[in-house]
């Protein structure tokens, strides 16, 4: 009897063996695929973990999006090679809302990993995705004062009419532009009028600037841009571009031979660099901030703007580095008081005079990526005529004067004046100088880059 037994169990088990083998196989199957998705999700990971903290440190010099992007692309490549995954997004989130409180960067990547054994069952691969958070804090510093500006134009006033002989008092306004085309970056203020020789040269903006990075004392389209055009038909036309006339001013005609009638007069002015070749108008109501939001430039040490300054002065007057250039005789805020000057072909760290100073390629043929000038002017003017293929870096003022700068390749740097004439491009840059009151030299708090968690409701996409 239990032969029989034992003989129906044996059956038994050959019958549940040829179930559970297949079973057992397709999930060692499985076991194999997920292990090796797994193993490449912790890779992806990784690299992704790696290339966001490259990209954040980039991101953390020059909030350049395009830079971090090639720099986690590169880092991404190094450590996944070209082919296998996919960067889906690059998302950007402001602490409050506002990036100079902080930012979060987050990138997400995905592959499709190759199957081995599920194919059989019309797997091919397997869907795997990740993302890593990197928070961006910015360094704290003091301000820097009046050097918070890439451009910062003093003149108070309104517009002239054209000479006689059609020529233009340039410096009786607060900044000048005549030589397109021209990108100003960092903030820019004018506190009087500013006079641009166009407004669009084949249907690309002559004078930019970066959204949000322009204010003005002057509440009104009239008394802020200089040159203007009464044109009827170029506003209705729309001649140069889509947008470019909705700001025009329909006014009473002020020519002799139209009187009584209207016309659309067109300012031309600056434009916000939206990405488009036209870019958008700069309009004075919308970025009017009143006497009240201005700076006073003038040279004290009572004031919170250029009390560094004033210890700066104070500081080189005497000295003796031979780096440093000083002509004063200590009257820093004499108006129409002149005095000795710069012209010299010999290179300066420092340049502090009373009269006019000229700067051309030869005072700075050796400066470095971390190297900078401070120039001076305290009653007088400073001409900059700049290299064609390296720009100034400096930090210029001239509180009772005006400052050109020449068409070449530009200056990185701050240009604090009464009135500002730029043919060429100045990208903002106040190379750690502490220039308001309290000043110490200190920078302050260094900011960081760390990997952080991906959800935090403080912070807000851009």
């Amino acid at each position: 009897m239990f032969s029989r037994i034992f003989r129906g169990q044996k059956g038994a088990f050959l019958v549940l063996t040829a179930i559970l083998v297949p079973v057992i196989f397709l999930f060692t199957c499985l076991a194999a695929d997920l292990g090796k998705g797994w193993a490449y999700q912790s890779k992806l990971q990784n690299g992704t973990d790696a290339a966001v903290l490259a990209g954040a440190y980039v991101y953390k010099v020059n909030q350049d999006q395009g830079n971090t992007r090639t720099r986690m692309e590169e880092y991404m490549n190094s450590n996944m090679g070209r082919d296998g995954y996919k960067i889906d997004r690059i998302r950007y989130r402001y602490k409050e809302g506002d990036p100079t409180k902080g930012t979060l960067i987050s990138l997400y990547d995905s592959a499709e990993v190759p199957t081995n054994f599920i194919r059989i069952i019309g797997r091919d691969s397997m869907h795997v995705s990740v993302v890593s958070t990197a928070k961006v804090t910015p360094d704290e510093k003091g301000s820097s004062g009046i050097f918070d500006y890439a451009i910062y134009g003093g003149h108070k006033g309104k517009p002239h009419n054209m000479a006689w002989d059609n020529s233009y008092p340039w410096d009786q306004n607060a900044l000048y532009f005549n030589h397109p085309y021209l990108h100003i970056k960092g903030k820019v203020h004018a506190d009087g009028p500013i006079y641009l020789t166009n407004n669009v040269i084949n249907g690309r903006r002559a004078f930019m600037v970066d959204p949000g990075n322009f204010t003005t004392s002057i509440a009104n389209d009239r008394d802020l841009w200089s040159n203007f055009s009464d044109n009827y038909w170029d506003h209705v036309n729309e001649t140069e571009g889509q947008g470019l006339y909705t700001h025009d001013d329909w006014i009473r005609s002020p020519y002799s031979w139209a009187q009584g009638q209207y016309t659309w007069r067109h300012y031309m002015r600056l434009g916000f660099d939206d990405g488009t070749a036209a870019g958008r108008d700069v309009v004075a109501s919308e970025n009017y901030v009143a006497q009240s939001g201005a700076r006073d430039i003038s040279l004290s040490p009572s004031n919170s703007n250029t009390s560094g300054i004033y210890s700066l002065v104070e500081k080189y007057r005497n000295s003796s580095d031979e780096s440093v250039y000083v002509r004063t005789d200590g009257h820093y805020s004499d108006t129409n008081r002149g005095g000795d000057g710069f012209n010299d072909y010999r290179e300066y760290k420092v340049i502090i005079v009373d009269g006019d100073i000229a700067i051309n390629p030869n005072n700075y043929q050796s400066q470095s990526d971390s190297d900078y000038m401070i120039i001076i002017s305290l009653h007088g003017n400073v001409t900059i005529a700049p290299s064609g293929d390296k720009p100034l870096r400096a930090l210029v003022y001239a509180p009772q004067g005006d400052v050109t700068l020449y068409a070449g390749a530009g200056l990185v740097g701050s240009i604090v004046a009464q009135s500002v004439q730029a043919q060429s491009d100045v990208t903002w840059k106040d190379f750690g100088f502490s220039g308001g009151s309290g000043s110490s030299g200190s920078s302050g708090a260094e900011g960081g880059v760390t990997l952080y968690k991906d959800d935090d409701s403080s912070y807000t996409d851009a």
